[in-house]
């Protein structure tokens, strides 16, 4: 599942992820549930991929959004 998401990553070049996203407009295979978009997340967070940057749109209050800083270091080295 990692895999997946991490072929994606090199192909798109994205800045930033989000779990949602993923699952609703990426909608890569095997991707579909939200545990398995966590736990693809969580080991490329532990891989050095990813970095949580959660935010929140306006000055209010409320749920942050799940986002993810991509490495580019992870990347280029992946390109080789």
């Amino acid at each position: 599942m990692a895999a997946t998401v991490a072929r994606w990553i090199i192909r798109e070049q994205p800045e930033i992820i989000n779990p949602r996203r993923l699952r609703r407009e990426v909608r890569l295979p095997g991707l579909r549930d939200a545990s398995k978009v966590n736990l693809a997340i969580d080991a490329l967070v532990d891989a050095g991929w990813l970095r949580p940057a959660p935010n929140r749109d306006g000055g209010h209050s409320g749920r942050q959004r799940a986002d993810f800083i991509v490495n580019p270091k992870a990347v280029e080295a992946s390109d080789v």
